[in-house]
């Protein structure tokens, strides 16, 4: 038996139009806390990491009817909050004077009945969304240094939206040479070996002329093709080529 539960969760991400918002109902009456991190935080327990807060909700909400918290996409200095996906919590408790009003505090010492549900999920900021999806990201994707000398090339992918992107390598004969999956990343979240590649090649994006074996590559043309599907708003897939020189 659960008897204090937060449940129902929606969320709409944070656009260049529409503020975010979290939705959510309550089985009784409780002092609901939402705190809202930087993308990658961890949020255990009742503290929060060092320099990762950027704000906070607190009120006394009613039970048993649709509650809708709002976030304009900026922080406690009223700056905005740069695109990415920010980790939110939700905890609450019926018995209102054991949360701070001020900072959401809660004693362990002196545990307060918390309500058995405490949500922690990510909230997409995509305010500045680019109006050429596909332009942007043939743009701004790239490898380094081309021509490719040395073991210590890298790629520049962006990630201008929530989506999934992979990178495949072909020989001048259309033949695979090596590929990678980058899995499901949020907006911010690039695949970038800017200073990341000259001591190590074990970074997921340098690509140090070997295939997918460890064997190194012959000298010659190689085609990289980057292909990025956005998981929001249109869906849009966009595919990129970029000519590698090994001498």
């Amino acid at each position: 038996v659960y008897p204090f539960r937060i449940f129902d969760l929606s969320i709409l991400p944070l656009t260049l139009d529409y503020p975010a918002m979290l939705s959510y109902q309550l089985s009784e009456p409780m002092k609901v806390v939402t705190k809202i991190y930087k993308p990658g935080t961890s949020p255990t327990g009742p503290d929060d990491p060092a320099n990762s807060l950027v704000k906070r909700i607190i009120g006394i909400r009613p039970a048993r009817t649709q509650i809708s918290e709002y976030w304009d996409g900026t922080d406690f200095t009223l700056a905005r909050v740069p695109d990415g996906n920010y980790v939110f919590k939700i905890y609450g408790s019926t018995v209102t004077e054991a949360i701070s009003t001020l900072d959401g505090s809660y004693s362990l010492t002196n545990p307060p009945p918390l309500a058995d549900d405490i949500i922690t999920n990510n909230i997409p900021v995509t305010k500045g969304v680019t109006l050429d999806l596909c332009g942007d990201f043939t743009r701004e994707t790239y490898f380094a240094p081309n021509p490719y000398t040395g073991s210590s090339g890298w790629f520049k992918i962006p990630m201008l939206m929530n989506g999934r992107t992979n990178l495949r390598i072909y020989n001048l004969a259309g033949d695979l040479v090596y590929k990678k999956d980058y899995g499901l990343r949020g907006v911010g979240e690039n695949v970038d070996g800017l200073g990341r590649c000259s001591v190590t090649h074990t970074h997921e994006s340098c690509w140090p002329k070997v295939n997918s074996y460890g064997r190194a590559v012959a000298p010659g043309v190689y085609f990289a093709v980057v292909r990025f599907e956005a998981s929001q708003g249109t869906r849009e897939v966009c595919q990129v080529v970029k000519k590698i020189l090994i001498p």
